[in-house]
C-alpha cells in the first residue's frame, strides 16, 4: 500500500512539473525542513497576498465606481452636438447643426429612486468590508495557530531523534548482549524490539503530518 501510494504521488508530481509519468526522483537525504515562521505576518501581509482577499477588495473598489456613476446620473447632465454637412454642388451652402441636450432628473419617485439605490450600494460595500475584516481576523488566528503547532511539533521531533529513538535503540542493544550472554530472556529482547519499531512509526507519523501541515501553513498565507 504504501509503495503503490508513493508512485502515485511520484505520477502527480511529474504531472505537474510536465515530465513523463515514470520520471523517477532521487530523495535528497541531506536536506533538513525546518519551518520558520513569517516573522511579519499580519493582516496586512495577508491583505496584500492573499488572493480571495484581493479578488474582495477589488469588488469593493468596483462598488465605490458603480456608486460614483450612480451620484452622477441622479444629476443634471448637458451634452452638445455639432454636426456639418459638405454638398457636392460648389453654388449651395454648407449645412451645420447645433443640438444641446438637458436632462433633468427631477420627478419626485426618480431621486428617491437613486438615493435607495446608492444608499443600498453602500450597505453592500460595508458589508463587503466587514466580511473582509472577519476573513483576516479568522486567517491570521488560524495562521498563528498553525505556527504554535509547527513549532510544538518541531520539538517534539526533535525530542525523537535524540532522545527517545536513541534511548530505545540502546535499551535494544543491551537486551540482545544480555540475552546472548544467557542473562535475560527472549521477551525482554522482543519488548524492546517493539518498543523501537512502534516509536520509528510515531516519529514518522508525526513527520508526516509535520511536512502537511508546512504546506498547509505556506497555503493559508500564500508564501
Amino acid at each position: 500500500m504504501t509503495e503503490a501510494e508513493i508512485r502515485s504521488k511520484k505520477i502527480a508530481l511529474n504531472v505537474l512539473m510536465n515530465r513523463e509519468t515514470s520520471t523517477p526522483f532521487e530523495i535528497e537525504t541531506e536536506y533538513q525542513v525546518k519551518f520558520s515562521p513569517k516573522a511579519d505576518l499580519d493582516t496586512i501581509y495577508l491583505a496584500s497576498n492573499r488572493s480571495d482577499i484581493l479578488h474582495m477588495e477589488h469588488e469593493i473598489h468596483s462598488m465605490e465606481k458603480n456608486i460614483n456613476l450612480m451620484r452622477q446620473e441622479s444629476k443634471p447632465d448637458f451634452r452638445i452636438r455639432f454636426d456639418h454637412m459638405s454638398n457636392y454642388s460648389a453654388w449651395m451652402s454648407r449645412q451645420f447643426s447645433l443640438m444641446g441636450m438637458l436632462s433633468i432628473p427631477i420627478a419626485p419617485w426618480s431621486s428617491k429612486m437613486y438615493k435607495s439605490e446608492i444608499k443600498s450600494m453602500n450597505f453592500e460595500k460595508e458589508a463587503m468590508r466587514q466580511e473582509k475584516a472577519a476573513m483576516l481576523t479568522k486567517i491570521l488566528g488560524m495562521s498563528k495557530t498553525m505556527e504554535n503547532d509547527l513549532l510544538n511539533m518541531q520539538r517534539q521531533l526533535s525530542n525523537y531523534e535524540t532522545k527517545i529513538l536513541p534511548s530505545l535503540e540502546k535499551f535494544l542493544r543491551a537486551s540482545i548482549l544480555s540475552y546472548q550472554e544467557n542473562k535475560a530472556d527472549l521477551s525482554t529482547v522482543i519488548d524492546g524490539w517493539e518498543s523501537v519499531s512502534m516509536s520509528q512509526m510515531n516519529y514518522l507519523d508525526q513527520l508526516q503530518k509535520y511536512y502537511e501541515m508546512i504546506v498547509e501553513y505556506e497555503k493559508t498565507i500564500e508564501r
